[in-house]
């Protein structure tokens, strides 16, 4: 589930990037070696530096 997340997250991540005329005349694609190292990271647990502040740990009582 997580790899399937951190994938489209970065698809995500590419459009937000691109221009609106390229989306109508280009694909967008997460490339082989992005997908690799994504799918990497998550089987080792590590999340890599996204830019992103980590989500806090709740506590159990």
């Amino acid at each position: 589930m997580r790899l399937a997340h951190d994938l489209f997250r970065e698809l995500n991540s590419q459009l937000d990037k691109a221009p609106a005329s390229q989306l109508l005349r280009t694909r967008i694609s997460v490339s082989a070696p992005r997908k690799a190292l994504i799918a990497a990271r998550v089987l080792l647990g590590t999340r890599g530096t996204t830019g992103r502040k980590p989500r806090m740990e709740v506590a159990s009582r």
